[in-house]
């Protein structure tokens, strides 16, 4: 994108994108952003079958020049086998958004699943124990894992409507969500088949007094989910999310 638009002011080309006069290529519009993305991990052997990891991951996506917005392929999203685990991915987030209050409908609901909950920022934390279980196991080690995993993405540019999807450090602890839960790897060496079980802990999206969802959990949760799926029918409330996956998290 800055090559191209180098290229477009040497040739005398002007546009003016806030006025919708977008500099094109081919006759579509070029997208001008910068996207940097760090990766921390932290790896320490408490014996041979046992590990300890710490990672830290955070990314934001910024658009500028010939392009309003961040192209959509490259927005961040949390949840997933290799993210927060405790979430289904692009389900958690962005900051203290709720779907149903955004989404009073259940036709909204369903048409914005999966594309209104992405970000233009993203910060992820995740504490990970494994250990080996059982040295043959059909013909395989069985490794197991216990993980505490933290995060969302948030959105960065000016313009948005939605002010609980923006980023904010005095808010921060409040923006985050939190869970925990257990993994099995069936490990063959050459290949890893993982399957892991998050349990959520806090959840951002409800008020701050009830963000602590656990507790919703060990409680039974059984009016909670009602009255969940009653506000985002036809979506219902999971305590814990599988996953699957082949090769380790991180």
């Amino acid at each position: 994108g800055n090559m191209l638009n180098a290229i477009t002011k040497l040739s005398g080309g002007k546009h003016d994108p806030a006025a919708d006069d977008f500099a094109k290529l081919l006759g579509l519009p070029y997208n001008q952003y910068i996207r940097p993305e760090i990766d921390v991990r932290w790896y320490k052997s408490l014996s041979q079958e046992r590990q300890f990891i710490a990672r830290l991951n955070a990314g934001v996506g910024y658009a500028y020049g010939n392009s309003r917005t961040m192209p959509f392929e490259k927005l961040f999203f949390a949840g997933g086998s290799n993210g927060v685990r405790a979430w289904q991915a692009r389900t958690l987030g962005p900051g203290n958004y709720n779907r149903a209050i955004r989404n009073p409908t259940e036709a909204a609901r369903r048409t914005l699943y999966g594309i209104d909950q992405l970000g233009q920022m993203h910060i992820e934390a995740n504490l990970e124990y494994r250990y080996k279980m059982i040295d043959n196991f059909f013909g395989a080690k069985l490794k197991g894992a216990i993980f505490l995993d933290a995060g969302n993405v948030w959105d960065i540019s000016p313009g948005n409507p939605q002010p609980e999807k923006y980023f904010d450090f005095k808010n921060l602890g409040n923006q985050l969500g939190i869970g925990t839960g257990i993994g099995f790897r069936y490990d063959l060496d050459f290949f890893v088949f993982r399957f892991d079980i998050g349990l959520k802990l806090r959840d951002p999206q409800f008020d701050p007094s009830e963000q602590w969802v656990i507790r919703k959990f060990l409680t039974g949760g059984k009016d909670f989910k009602a009255e969940y799926k009653l506000n985002n029918s036809p979506f219902t409330y999971n305590f814990m999310q599988y996953n699957f996956g082949i090769g380790l998290p991180f």
